[in-house]
């Protein structure tokens, strides 16, 4: 009874250094994503829950691109990648579970200033950011996000869906899966 006491506390530790190291993996992702996509200067407010008909939109993207392949075209960019049918399928299903995900102060490295009164999470500049969780991807060399800038209520702004990869130390949009934006200016 003791050896397997023993056991499931060694194999708790275990799991838990793993979750922490997925956490400071994404925190690092998504601080050098927040650094080079957010407006400077002002107050950013983290969007705590991915807004649904926006992840919809990203999903019928994905779903709807039967070869499995993404092209990024941008002069001094080419590149493309083909998912394969489980990355594919990871990639949805991390994003359907994104709507019941939440953000907290402490899941970034970047400085939080806390929330406001709507709970928001706040960031010291200027622009509400929609941000989903990493999914890592062919032993961690690259990453999915959804990353979107938009106004107080989600009705003005822009997201994409893109493949990250790390280039130079800094994880950098490597191939766009699909972008939205939402009303007129």
């Amino acid at each position: 009874m003791r050896n397997i006491l023993i056991l499931i506390v060694i194999f708790r530790g275990l799991v838990l250094l793993g979750q922490e190291n997925r956490v400071n993996s994404s925190g690092n992702v998504l601080d050098h994503i927040i650094a080079k996509r957010a407006n400077a200067g002002g107050e950013i407010e983290i969007i705590e829950k991915p807004v649904a008909k926006i992840i919809d939109y990203h999903l019928a993207k994905i779903i709807h691109t039967k070869d499995r392949v993404f092209v990024n075209n941008d002069e001094g960019k080419k590149a493309s990648i083909k998912l394969t049918e489980k990355e594919r399928d990871s990639i949805i299903s991390a994003l359907r579970r994104e709507l019941k995900l939440f953000w907290k102060p402490n899941d970034f490295h970047y400085p939080l200033a806390g929330t406001n009164k709507d709970g928001y999470l706040i960031h010291k500049r200027i622009t509400r950011l929609l941000l989903t969780h990493p999914i890592f991807l062919r032993n961690n060399e690259i990453t999915v996000v959804l990353f979107g800038t938009y106004n107080t209520n989600t009705t003005y702004g822009h997201s994409d869906l893109a493949i990250y990869k790390k280039m130079k130390d800094v994880w950098t949009m490597w191939i766009p899966i699909s972008s939205r934006t939402d009303g007129e200016k």
